[in-house]
This record gives C-alpha cells, sequence and structure tokens, in this order.
C-alpha cells in the first residue's frame, strides 16, 4: 500500500470509530488501574505480615495501564487534528495494545449482551423493549469494535512502499 492510502486509512480509522476505541482504552486502563490499586493494598498487608515480596505483578499491570493513557493519548490527538501525522502514529506505534484492549473489551460486551438476552427472556412490557434497546446498541457496540479491530490489524500488518521520488 503506497503512503497516502495508508494514511489515509489511519485517519478515516479514527475518525470511524475513534469513540468506540477510546470507549474500549478508557475501560481497559481504569480496570488495569483498579488492579494495581488493589494490589498495592494486598502487598502492604503481605509485607507487614512477611517482609518484602516481589513487585512483579503490579509493574506489569502498571505498565499496561500506562500503556493504554498513551495510545488514549494519541487517539485524542488524532481525533482532534482529523488528518496530518497523529492518526498514522496511533496506528504503527498503539496498534498492539489497543487491539488487545478492544478484544478484552469486546468480550466484556458479549458477556453483557448475554446478560442482557437472559433478562429479556424473562421480561414483559416496557421493560422487554427497554432490554431489546439495550441489546440492538450492546450489538452494534460489539460489531463497531470487530470492525475496528480488523481495520487495525490489517494496517498493522500492512507494508508501506515509499513514494517513488523519496529518499
Amino acid at each position: 500500500m503506497d503512503s497516502q492510502t495508508f494514511a489515509l486509512n489511519c485517519t478515516k480509522l479514527v475518525e470511524v470509530y475513534g469513540r468506540e476505541i477510546d470507549r474500549a482504552l478508557r475501560i481497559d486502563a481504569e480496570k488495569h488501574e483498579n488492579l494495581v490499586i488493589k494490589m498495592r493494598k494486598v502487598r502492604r498487608e503481605l509485607e507487614t505480615c512477611h517482609g518484602p515480596r516481589v513487585h512483579g505483578l503490579i509493574q506489569s499491570a502498571s505498565e499496561v495501564a500506562t500503556e493504554l493513557r498513551n495510545a488514549r493519548q494519541w487517539l485524542k490527538e488524532g481525533r482532534a487534528t482529523n488528518s496530518g501525522d497523529m492518526p498514522i502514529w496511533f496506528v504503527v506505534v498503539c496498534a498492539e495494545p489497543v487491539v488487545k484492549a478492544l478484544i478484552r473489551q469486546r468480550n466484556r460486551d458479549e458477556f453483557s449482551l448475554a446478560n442482557l438476552h437472559g433478562e429479556l427472556a424473562e421480561s414483559s412490557g416496557y421493560a422487554r423493549e427497554y432490554l431489546i434497546s439495550c441489546a440492538k446498541f450492546a450489538r452494534h457496540q460489539i460489531e463497531s469494535l470487530d470492525d475496528a479491530m480488523h481495520w487495525l490489524k490489517s494496517l498493522q500488518e500492512t507494508s508501506v512502499e515509499r513514494p517513488s521520488g523519496a529518499a
């Protein structure tokens, strides 16, 4: 793919699916940050009783949260400019952690949709109508995440050709 087409695809990805990607990154980053807080509390309790312990798990969860926050910032800048190099950098630099976050969010959304279907079977009247609209929205979110994931993976795996006049 030539560099101009790649740039257009990156910009369009950020434009079309930016809101869904941002939601997934925000939720996933918050989950990792909450995990770090819980793990630090447990570590303090263990250290009080048993002395120093290994910090590897906390550092790993903290690094993932930081990676997701950084990706979210790149996405925000890419959406704000809506052109230029920011969407390209978002795809090139952040694709791997973003795809992982989208997969995790898709799984959470699938679980929520399954719960909605369970509640839907037991409901009637206005509650049923409300649950149907919630299920449609959840299905739309899942489809958007699937599309964004597919597009992002495709861009991540694409080899970009330099323009013929570039050195």
